[in-house]
C-alpha cells in the first residue's frame, strides 16, 4: 500500500487510484509491504508488519517500523522519534533525531534514503555515498542481513548490499569529482556488490556477485596450458555485468578488474578467465593473477586467465 498525503490520485494498492490529502498526518499499514510518507504537518507512521518504507515531510514525526526490514527516512531537519522493531532495519536520520537500539543500519547524514546526503538531482553530498534508481525493468536490492527489495529511486546503497539488475537496469550516481563532473553509469545484466573506495582517488567499485562456480569442470595440466588455441576455446559463462557511462567506475571480477573513465563495457567471469570486453572508450584492466595493466580500445578485449 502507498500514502502519499499530497492530493493526487496515486494512493492505496498499484493502480488503485486513491487520493490522501495533505490534511492527512500520519499513516498505519497493513500485513504487506508499505510506502507510507507523512503529512506536512507531522504525524505518525507505523509501518506494521512487512518491508515498509516509512518517509519524513517536514513536520515533527514519529516512526514505527514494526517486524520486518524497514527502511524509514527522518532526515529532514526536525527533531524526531525512531523505533525499528524486528527485522534489519535501515535509517537515515539526522543529528536532532532520536533513534532506538533496535535499528540496525543508521546512516547520521540520510544516506540511508531520498531525504538529506542527496541533492535535488539525486546527487550524493558525501564521498563515500552512491545513490541508485531503476533505469528500466525491475532492479533488486539485498542489505547485508536483510531480505530483497525491490530499488526505490533515489536510495542509498549501503557497502556490501547486492544489487540484482539481471531484469532490469540500474544507474549509479555517486559525488563529483573535483571538476565538478558528474559522475554517472548505468548496469544491466548481472549481480555485484557496490562500494565507495579510494585509490588514491575515491572510485565506486561494482564486485560481480552470484553465479555457480560449482557447475565448473576441474582444471587439470590439460586445461591449464597457456597456448593460443586454449585461449580462444569457448568457457562457461557463469555471471557479467555491462556497465556504460561518465565518472570513475571500477568493475572486479575474480581475475580482473577494469576501471573507467567514461565507456561501454563488459565484465565476465567464467570458470578460469576473466572476460574485459570494450565496445566504447578505453579501459585500464588490472590482471589480478599477473599483477600487469592492460589497456583496452574500442573493439577489443582481453582475457584474465587463472594460473
Amino acid at each position: 500500500m502507498r500514502v502519499t498525503p499530497d492530493g493526487a490520485d496515486d494512493d492505496g494498492a498499484l493502480a488503485e487510484g486513491d487520493d490522501v490529502g495533505s490534511d492527512v498526518e500520519g499513516a498505519l499499514g497493513g500485513t504487506a509491504s508499505d510506502d507510507l510518507t507523512a503529512g506536512p504537518g507531522g504525524g505518525t507512521l507505523d509501518g506494521g508488519p512487512g518491508d515498509d518504507v516509512l518517509r519524513g515531510a517536514g513536520g515533527t514525526d514519529s516512526f514505527l517500523g514494526g517486524d520486518g526490514d524497514d527502511r524509514i527516512l527522518s532526515a529532514d531537519g526536525t527533531a524526531e522519534s525512531v523505533a525499528c522493531g524486528a527485522g534489519a532495519d535501515t535509517v537515515g536520520a539526522d543529528a536532532l533525531d532520536s533513534v532506538a537500539p533496535d535499528c540496525e543500519s543508521v546512516s547520521a547524514d540520510g544516506a540511508a534514503g531520498q531525504t538529506g546526503g542527496l541533492t535535488a538531482d539525486g546527487t550524493p553530498t558525501s564521498e563515500t555515498a552512491v545513490a541508485a534508481a531503476p533505469a528500466k525493468g525491475t532492479v533488486l536490492v539485498t542489505r547485508a542481513g536483510g531480505r530483497p527489495h525491490e530499488l526505490q529511486p533515489g536510495e542509498s546503497i549501503p557497502a556490501g548490499a547486492v544489487i540484482d539488475a539481471r531484469n532490469g537496469s540500474v544507474t549509479l550516481t555517486s559525488a563529483p569529482d573535483s571538476a565538478g563532473n558528474p559522475q554517472r553509469a548505468t548496469f544491466h545484466g548481472g549481480q555485484f556488490r557496490v562500494r565507495r573506495v579510494r585509490d588514491p582517488l575515491p572510485v565506486t567499485e561494482l564486485t560481480l556477485a552470484g553465479g555457480d562456480f560449482s557447475a565448473c569442470p576441474r582444471p587439470t595440466a590439460a586445461t591449464k596450458t597457456t597456448t593460443a588455441s586454449a585461449a580462444a576455446r569457448p568457457q562457461p559463462h557463469v555471471r557479467s555485468v555491462w556497465g556504460s557511462g561518465h565518472g570513475r567506475f571500477r568493475t572486479r571480477g575474480r581475475f580482473a578488474a577494469a576501471t573507467v573513465r567514461g565507456t561501454i563495457w563488459l565484465t565476465e567471469d567464467r570458470c578460469d578467465s576473466t572476460l574485459v570486453r570494450v565496445r566504447r572508450g578505453v579501459v585500464s584492466v588490472r590482471d589480478r593473477v599477473r599483477g600487469r595493466s592492460v589497456t583496452v580500445r574500442a573493439g577489443q578485449r582481453y582475457l584474465a586467465r587463472a594460473r
